[in-house]
């Protein structure tokens, strides 16, 4: 008797038979790797047999058995995260996907198993080289508000040893990727990208059981958002800014040292963090709101959106290298300058009115509301310090100013001096800086559509100067001085295309728009 025949005899149960030969509606033996039906008489297509993963069978657990042995696993989990230090405020770091082996010579961290870098299998001096790299751009940025030292001793802890969320830890691979002065392209940001993306979705999942991991995955969703800004791509960027305002909001960092909580208390509002364990921890908490604000006010100068903070009584929290608190923004905006005075606070200051100013939309807003904004912002820029000192700040006061008095310029002739007035102020912001030399990547990417902007008034201004300029020489004049600063801020932002993509892709669009650009700097 042929194999084919004892085979037949002896078919599998109902359900176990290869992919093949269900598909053929015959009987099959289940042999491996090829049955005898597919040896004998192979399928058309010549694949190799396949067969259906094994069923599990349901449990015979009772609904008790079962919440005991959840108890059971919980306890467990406990212990082991005890044993790797109890003491701890943050979550220890390990490494869930760990490559099935090590890199070989000329293979880079993605090569390995098809995964990406990840810090169980990044040499020691490739960690310290992407930290240092990270946090020699953003100390001084306004959107990283951990404490620098204490993150760069657990950051280049191994991987055993580290306090630092994953999420976290791969975003900031992620920006020293890109912002290392000597990168290894073994190393590129598309696989940390990856990575970060991975961790900062599960790190987001799991916040609710670890609340100790939510300053981390506030700053790596700060971090992803700026990175998207950067690229730029708005909807991811978007999407990080929103995960992140949320999470701020949740965590209810915007009420630090509220001078009296809620009552009656809402459901969910102690749900997320611990009660702060010092005044330092009540000041990074702070930090942490005030970065969310200034991300938030970045992309409403990016894409003119709405933003997901309110800007009433409710922020509570203290300026950035402040203490007092209580109706912060509320009593920012009436006229209050006595705190809130350092540099990174006038920073977010500065994007608050601007923002506000969008908010108000783009024809001038009634004229009791115009009045405000235009004299708070007369008076703030007064009281700003020298130039040098926050280039960006005064840039943001300026962009406000433009966009309040730009919608009037033509009906109003000392709203068109004020704003011609603000664009000739940011372009001596640009002036006073190295603008394209890869040092300072939040700001340039900011500053690609602030010159951007300005570019486009200019180019606006040229259009309506146009027809007088045949019908006389002061006319003509104006026309050569608009079109000599709009080349200077098109000429700025091609420098910047250098560095982030964000104004290469303003560049492209002021082209279109003004295809005869010298971009002479």
């Amino acid at each position: 008797m042929s194999d084919y025949a004892t085979d037949s005899l002896n078919p599998l149960n109902r359900g176990k038979a290869c992919t093949n030969c269900r598909r053929r509606k015959i009987k099959c033996d289940g042999g491996r790797p090829v049955c005898s039906q597919c040896r004998l008489r192979p399928p058309r297509a010549g694949t190799p047999c396949q067969f259906m993963a094994p069923e599990v069978p349901h449990s015979l657990e009772t609904p008790g058995e079962m919440l005991e042995t959840i108890r059971r696993l919980t306890e467990r989990v406990h212990d082991l995260e005890a044993q790797t230090g109890a003491d701890s405020p943050r979550v220890y770091l390990n490494e869930p996907y760990r490559a099935s082996r090590t890199p070989g010579p000329g293979e880079g961290p993605s090569s390995a198993s098809g995964r990406s870098s990840s810090s169980s299998n990044l040499p020691p001096d490739v960690v310290v080289q992407l930290v240092d790299a990270f946090l020699h751009h953003f100390l001084a940025s306004g959107t990283f508000f951990l404490d620098a030292v204490q993150f760069r001793q657990l950051a280049i802890l191994p991987p055993s040893g580290g306090h630092v969320s994953l999420g976290l830890l791969s975003t900031v691979y992620l920006w020293g990727s890109v912002l290392s002065e000597t990168p290894r392209a073994a190393y590129a940001p598309d696989a940390f990208l990856a990575r970060a993306l991975q961790h900062v979705s599960q790190d987001r999942a799991s916040f609710s059981s670890r609340p100790h991991l939510i300053l981390c995955i506030l700053q790596a969703e700060i971090l992803l958002s700026l990175y998207f800004l950067r690229a730029p791509d708005p909807v991811l960027g978007r999407h990080h800014c929103a995960a992140a305002s949320a999470l701020a909001l949740g965590a209810r960092l915007h009420v630090v040292r509220a001078p009296h909580k809620p009552f009656p208390a809402f459901p969910l509002s102690t749900f997320l963090l611990p009660s702060p364990s010092d005044p330092a921890d009540e000041l990074q908490r702070a930090a942490g709101f005030w970065a969310v604000v200034v991300l938030n006010n970045y992309w409403v100068a990016v894409d003119g959106g709405a933003s997901f903070i309110p800007s009433d009584s409710s922020i509570c929290s203290p300026w950035p290298s402040s203490s007092e608190a209580g109706a912060t923004i509320s009593k920012f905006l009436s006229g209050d300058d006595r705190t809130g005075l350092s540099v990174p606070a006038l920073l977010v200051k500065s994007t608050i009115l601007f923002e506000r100013v969008v908010a108000c939309g783009t024809a001038p807003p009634d004229p009791a509301a115009f009045s405000v904004l235009d004299r708070r912002l007369a008076s703030f820029q007064a009281a700003l310090p020298p130039l040098h000192t926050a280039p960006l700040t005064h840039a943001f006061v300026d962009l406000a100013i433009l966009r309040l008095h730009a919608p009037s310029a033509r009906a109003s002739p000392s709203g068109r001096a004020r704003a011609l007035a603000a664009a000739a102020r940011i372009i001596q912001v640009t002036e006073g800086i190295n603008l394209g030399n890869g040092g300072a990547p939040t700001a340039e990417a900011i500053f690609g559509p602030i010159c951007a902007t300005t570019a486009s008034f200019y180019l606006a201004e040229m259009v309506s100067v146009y027809p007088r300029v045949g019908q006389s020489a002061s006319a003509q004049r104006e026309y050569r001085e608009l079109e000599k600063r709009l080349n200077y801020l098109m000429g700025a932002i091609a420098a910047l295309a250098a560095h982030a993509p964000i104004a290469g892709h303003c560049l492209a669009t002021l082209r279109s728009a003004y295809p005869g650009s010298t971009q002479d700097r």
